[in-house]
């Protein structure tokens, strides 16, 4: 999870056998999400804002309670989800989606996508 970083091709981490379509239309929802944000972003996104808006069109609005220290950073947040440790990655993914969810709402999506 962590170090997986997109390179510009859509990759579907499926085994012999397909998932149920659900499951697969969300994956694939979430990598073309990465492969717009990276053209539109001209591969400068950060890898916090690229979780944050990919697992944004599918999570819930109700997000695990994540505990924050102080000096909470957006670098922070990026080093974190970029960990090879799959539970520290997957918290870094998680609070990325908080930050992207906060924006949105602060700003609204249709101002967000204009930015």
């Amino acid at each position: 999870m962590g170090q997986r970083l997109f390179d510009g091709k859509i990759r579907l981490p499926v085994g012999p056998t397909l998932p149920p379509a659900r499951d697969l239309e969300h994956l694939l929802v979430h990598e073309y999400a990465h492969a717009a944000i990276h053209d539109l972003s001209r591969g400068r996104a950060p890898r916090w804002l690229h979780e944050g808006l990919a697992r944004s069109s599918r999570a819930p609005h109700r997000i695990r309670c994540c505990r924050f220290l102080a000096d909470f950073t957006l670098a922070g947040v990026e080093a974190l989800a970029g960990e090879s440790d799959p539970l520290r990655a997957r918290a870094g993914y998680d609070i990325a989606l908080w930050v992207v969810r906060d924006l949105l709402d602060r700003a609204g999506s249709r101002r967000c996508a204009s930015c």
